[in-house]
């Protein structure tokens, strides 16, 4: 039962992007259906390719943000969308870890690995 509430909530969660912050919403999910996550207080992302010859659906978007005043680390896993692991590290103004993390995010590389990006 838990596994199928896990996937209703991941179903309607939804995330916008706006000038001053990542919207995420999801009606279903009872704590926090609501954040706002403002670009200066997202301080990574990682991609996590979890297999060789990944498919989409084996790529998992990691954001981790920081709110302001505080210690705690809160992150956000979600199914991996190319346009917004763009629109986060662009507004964000995350910078590559390491020099191997992939140019065109449209690209999945051919074996496991994990991308990040931070300030």
């Amino acid at each position: 039962m838990l596994l199928i509430y896990a996937g209703v909530v991941d179903a309607y969660e939804t995330y916008t992007v706006t000038e001053d912050a990542l919207l995420i919403n999801n009606p279903v999910r009872f704590w926090d259906s609501s954040k706002t996550w403002h670009w200066g207080n997202i301080h990574r992302m990682d991609i996590v390719v979890k297999r060789p010859e990944a498919k989409p659906s084996d790529v998992e978007m990691q954001i981790y943000f920081t709110p302001t005043g505080e210690l705690n680390i809160e992150r956000e896993d979600r199914r991996y969308d190319p346009a917004l692991a763009q629109l986060v590290i662009d507004r964000a103004v995350l910078k590559p870890a390491d020099k191997g993390n992939p140019q065109d995010l449209h690209s999945l590389p051919k074996g496991k690995a994990t991308y990040i990006w931070n300030r």
